[in-house]
């Protein structure tokens, strides 16, 4: 049997056995947190199920560390507090994505809420984790729907605004990967993107946090994924497949004037908004092409 058959294996039996560990006491506190929702109840429930999704995290990085050769490369800027709310913007090659992200900045900022699509809380097990730990889940609605339904306009901005509302005593770091989709060339192509190794960013989820969040937002974490091939899948990750995985991270400070705008209603404020996010993204661009170039030359060296 191939060696990377071996060790994916010996990581999905492991990352079963923990996930399994960590999502049982998870639905404990989850269930007392459903059986009695009181405010004290529910406040010491939150940071209980914060704890363990951290232990869970953690258990991932021993894992990860010490059953698979995958080097991992991280470049985090000083100045991340782990008691400020932040919004991480990033952005999205695989489904190791997520994990890639807690593992590299557990320790830097507060804990994480992603951006979910509306259908994963039906997702076994996991979804439950997720309405547990307060993730926002959003519909993503097109605009043809919303030219259709116009009443649905600005239920996304509602959404985050009870997550900033639930997170006003609770620092938190919102993820949003703001191409909405994980990047293959053949949506790269489809989109007829201006990006060597991107797609479009969509700037609506990030001014939604901005505007419901305002002034609570320590900053942006900008982070750039780098891996050494467009398309890799969890299951090259488990069996070790992926030689090396690259982060970095920029901490930039928000725009004042897009903490009074309106997104939804002011084309001007819109704009703006997104001419910061087209700009983030010519930079990512370039940061993922000297990633490459320097890992593929320390390869050859």
């Amino acid at each position: 049997m191939p060696p990377s058959i071996v060790t994916g294996i010996v990581m999905t039996l492991l990352m079963a056995a923990h996930s399994a560990f960590w999502l049982a006491i998870l639905y404990v506190f989850a269930l007392i947190r459903f059986l009695l929702p009181f405010r004290p109840v529910r406040r010491e429930c939150a940071k209980i199920l914060v704890r363990i999704a951290q232990g869970w995290v953690t258990s991932d990085r021993f894992v990860m560390d010490h059953v698979i050769r995958t080097k991992r490369f991280a470049s985090i800027p000083e100045g991340l507090d782990p008691e400020k709310s932040y919004l991480l913007c990033s952005n999205h090659r695989s489904w190791i994505d997520p994990l890639f992200i807690a593992v590299s900045l557990q320790k830097h900022v507060p804990f994480f809420r992603f951006f979910a699509k509306r259908g994963l809380i039906w997702l076994p097990f996991f979804g439950v984790a997720f309405w547990a730990l307060d993730f926002p889940f959003m519909r993503r609605y097109s605009r043809e729907h919303l030219e259709r339904n116009p009443e649905d306009r600005g239920k996304d901005l509602e959404t985050a605004r009870q997550l900033s509302e639930k997170f006003r005593r609770m620092p938190t770091t919102v993820v949003n990967f703001s191409e909405g989709t994980r990047f293959t060339r053949r949506k790269h192509e489809a989109q007829d993107s201006p990006y060597r190794h991107l797609l479009k960013p969509r700037a609506g989820g990030s001014a939604y946090v901005i505007s419901a969040m305002g002034d609570r937002l320590a900053g942006v974490v900008d982070c750039t994924i780098v891996y050494p091939t467009e398309t890799t899948n969890f299951g090259d990750f488990l069996c070790g497949r992926i030689p090396w995985m690259a982060l970095d991270v920029k901490l930039r400070e928000l725009p004042p004037r897009f903490l009074e705008g309106n997104y939804l209603d002011d084309p001007v404020h819109r704009d703006e908004v997104q001419a910061w996010m087209r700009d983030l993204w010519d930079e990512k661009d370039e940061t993922i092409a000297r990633i490459l170039r320097e890992h593929g030359e320390a390869s050859r060296e």
